[in-house]
Formats: C-alpha cells, structure tokens, sequence
C-alpha cells in the first residue's frame, strides 16, 4: 500500500495502482544500445510526426538560438551529464526568453524537445529527470508557483511511455512516509484539511495524483511543504495565510496560480472585501516596483460558487456591537456552514434554517454554538 493513501484527507488511490519501479530508470541504465530489449520493445514514432516537431523545434527563434550556442560551449559530450539544459530551465543568461526563475516555464516544452531531439528514449528521461531535479532543486528560490509554471506545460506534453518516473527523495521516503517524525498524524491532518478546503477535496486528490505521477521529489515536495508550512495555524489563521500566498503569487507572475489562492482566501474562511482588498494592494505594490503580475482575474470575475460551503468564516466587528445582518446573506455570501463572531458580539435575532453562529468571546477554546431558526439577526 502506498503510505500516503492513509493520510487523511488526500485519498490519493492511484498513487498505488500501475506503479513502476523507480530503480528501473535509474542512472545505472541511462546508456541504451539497439540490442537492449527495452529499446526492442518501445514503439516506433512515425517518422513524418518526428520530422514535423523537430522541423517545428528548429525554425528561426531567439531562444533556440542561444540554446544551440550555450549548448556548444559546455564542452560536455555525453548528453545525460551535461548541465546547459538545467542551467537554463532555471534562468537564460541574457535571454528575453528566462524560463523558471523569470515566470516563462511554458518555454521548458521546447528546452526539453531541443535537448532531446535525436536521442533514444531512455536517454530522454535521464534529460527529462535532470530538468525536473534542477527546477524542483531550486524552487525554494524563486517560489512553488513559478515551478508549477514550468512544470506542468512539460507533464501535459509528455506521452505515457516518454514519462521519467524516478525521484530520488521518494525511493529514500516511501517505505515510511507516513512516519511520525517525518510527517506527524497532526501534521497529516492539517496539510490535507487546509489543501481539500483550497482546491475541492476531488480536485485536490486529482492534483497530487497527477503531481505524483509525473515527479514524486515534487509529490514529496509539497506535501511537506503544505503539512510543515502553509497548514500551519499557530499565527495566521488560514485565510490570512491565503491573503499572504495571494499577493506572493500575483507579484510573481503566476495569475492562474493566482486565481485559486485568491479563491482560497474565501474557500478558508475570509470575505470577498479581504479578497478584493489583497489583490488590490498586491497590483498595487506590483505596479510600484515593476514587478510582472500577467493577466489578473478581478475579484468580481471569479466563480467562487462551485455547490459547496467551507469552513467557518470570521466577521470581525467592533466589540461589544449589535449586529442586524441577515446571516443567510452572511453564509452565502462567505460560503460557509458557519460564521464566527468575534469581540463579545451580541446576537438580536437570526433568519435562518439550519445553519450555526458561532459566538467568540475572544477565546477560542470558549465558542458558544446557536441553533436558529425563524428570527433577525
């Protein structure tokens, strides 16, 4: 059984099924002659659609061009041990074209297509995987969205049978990924809740599966990240964590990215004024110091109605105040099951059919749960 399909909350099933050994694409078999039976065994690539991509690859470009010149001047005959292509995944010297580091990762597909062309297809994956290995390496520089960026436009073009499925991190891990030292049941929970709520608990396995499938190192990457960093609730509460990751995001260039954490501000319990207010202070600051932002998704242009509620939403107001707001409006409005109110907040009377108000007095180990039913509030 694979260990992380007992993580609560995750339910990566596939993570399990048609699996590969990792070893088998190890360094140990980059070196592949027409006799070996893995070479026999592979399907041929029609010739007409293998000169249409390279002829495709080759045409005049800038980013081609400085390929071909950075890749002559290594002075590395061997393919799998060169390092132009990583080098340049994570940032073209002088280039219009930067890839990772510089929010072009969509250019990766034709790095990698480039650095590829004419090689036997086991020597494929070993590019493939030292690609993958320099973005994830050095992700922790320049931000997980940025990383995703590149990544993810080279996952949707690779074939079942191009795909590398060997990390290094994982073959070191998966016997007792679920060790308590490593990732602490507390820890589990907490990565799985606050990534179910950000995305949709299908959508979320969907993603790691997906993730897994293609970079395990990447698979591992962010799980501890999630369970160790962005879960954690011990000073931000976890809409607040979104409204930072938000505006992180949209100063690095990562609009799609973007647009789930600025999703996930409400999904997490925030408003759509918190929404609205973090993405206008962070074009604001991007706009100050020049930073790229793409095409930003307004507020008032996301769907935030998917046909579930998230988790209780917090209205702050001014203590000891009386509220007369509707708390259908409120649950609607703040798609949850749930508000929380906070600073000794007075409830006059409530509308409602089945939903809970949760009164805060400014402790939350001392919340008062209220039933309602026909009343204002």
């Amino acid at each position: 059984m694979h260990a992380s399909e007992q993580m609560v909350g995750y339910h990566t099933h596939q993570l399990n099924s048609k699996k590969r050994s990792p070893k088998r694409y190890s360094t140990e078999s980059v070196v592949v002659t027409s006799t070996c039976s893995c070479m026999r065994n592979l399907p041929e690539i029609e010739e007409e659609e293998s000169d249409v991509r390279v002829e495709e690859i080759l045409q005049e470009d800038p980013l081609i061009e400085l390929l071909e010149t950075f890749s002559g001047k290594e002075g590395v005959v061997d393919i799998t041990k060169a390092t132009w292509y990583a080098v340049a995944v994570c940032e073209v010297p002088d280039s219009a074209c930067a890839l990772a580091a510089s929010s072009a990762g969509h250019e990766v597909v034709r790095l990698y297509r480039f650095a590829t062309i004419g090689h036997p297809l086991e020597t494929q994956k070993a590019i493939q995987r030292r690609i993958k290995e320099a973005i994830v390496k050095t992700s922790m520089l320049y931000g997980a969205s940025k990383a995703l960026q590149a990544l993810y436009p080279l996952f949707k073009d690779l074939k079942e049978e191009e795909i590398d499925h060997y990390g290094p991190r994982w073959d070191t891990v998966k016997d007792d990924f679920d060790g308590a030292l490593l990732r602490p049941k507390e820890r589990q929970r907490a990565g799985a809740e606050f990534f179910g709520t950000l995305w949709g608990p299908d959508a979320a396995r969907q993603n790691l599966e997906f993730t897994f499938n293609y970079c395990p190192d990447l698979y591992v990457q962010n799980i501890i990240t999630l369970e160790w960093f962005v879960s954690e609730d011990g000073i931000f509460r976890p809409h607040e964590t979104c409204m930072c990751t938000t505006a992180a995001i949209i100063c690095s260039n990562s609009p799609v990215q973007a647009m789930w954490n600025t999703r996930g501000i409400v999904r997490q319990g925030g408003t759509l004024y918190q929404a609205k207010f973090t993405q206008q202070l962070a074009l604001g600051i991007a706009g100050l110091y020049g930073a790229m932002t793409g095409k930003i998704l307004p507020v008032e242009e996301i769907d935030f109605d998917d046909n579930r509620r998230f988790r209780s939403c917090w209205l702050h107001v001014p203590q000891h105040s009386t509220l007369n707001i509707d708390p259908f409006y409120l649950t609607r409005t703040f798609q949850c099951h749930t508000v929380v109110l906070s600073n000794h907040t007075t409830l006059k009377s409530v509308i409602s059919e089945s939903d809970t108000i949760h009164e805060n007095h400014g402790n939350c180990k001392s919340v008062k749960k209220i039933n309602f039913r026909k009343a204002t509030l």
